[in-house]
């Protein structure tokens, strides 16, 4: 195109379509590394609830390399707009980028921890994810720019998932970091604390007290924040 910049809403960003072929790549990763279960890659890839879907996840991964290869252009889009790989986009500012903290699922280990906020994937925070992650892959792990005057919380879960869209996974990787659950083990200061539950008992559990290895995470923070 002729323009050096668009700017758009988080909206319509999130309704240009992506190919079949940059989800199964996307999806194919996270699970490989354990940051995504095969049911949340199936329904990614299919674009239906897995409940809804008989298929595998390998079945829809299947179909969505047919149609990458086969569809015409146009045909599996629900809008005009023309996919985001044809675009021409060589890098994304995402203002409030806070809005996408929850682009990844608490991992095993840490939907049992207490006092440490989780929240279930949102769909445009996944959606901003996939298309992270495309733009990182043509830009030897760069591109991608996150704006926000919140960038800290009290949740290293959400620190993760907001790092996630402009860090490179050699990043993390230098820190021991493959998964959700190891970063919260990593930087997240984990005690054996006692907590009420809904049954009015006092249990023994493992409890978020803080943070640890805050030097690393700041120099994270300092690189692409």
């Amino acid at each position: 195109s002729n323009y050096s910049m668009v700017v758009m809403t988080k909206e319509k960003f999130a309704s240009i379509p992506l190919r079949p072929s940059t989800k199964v790549a996307y999806t194919k990763e996270m699970v490989s590394r354990s940051l995504m279960s095969e049911k949340k890659a199936a329904e990614i890839v299919s674009g239906k609830k897995a409940e809804k879907s008989k298929k595998s996840y390998a079945e829809d991964k299947a179909l969505a390399n047919i149609e990458a290869k086969y569809s015409d252009e146009g045909t599996q889009k629900k809008q005009e707009l023309p996919f985001l790989e044809d675009m021409g986009f060589d890098s994304i500012i995402v203002d409030e980028a806070h809005y996408f903290k929850n682009g990844m699922e608490p991992g095993e280990h840490t939907q049992g921890i207490a006092y440490l906020p989780t929240a279930p994937a949102a769909k445009i925070a996944v959606d901003m994810a996939i298309k992270s992650h495309y733009l990182r892959s043509l830009n030897n792990g760069r591109g991608v720019y996150g704006l926000t005057a919140t960038p800290v919380t009290n949740s290293p879960f959400e620190i993760f998932n907001m790092l996630s869209l402009v860090c490179p996974v050699s990043e993390f990787e230098r820190f021991g970091v493959y998964t959700v659950d190891d970063f919260v083990r990593v930087f997240g200061k984990i005690e054996t604390v006692e907590k009420l539950t809904v049954s009015n008992e006092v249990k023994s559990m493992p409890g978020l007290v803080g943070f640890q290895n805050l030097d690393g995470l700041r120099n994270l923070f300092h690189k692409y924040v």
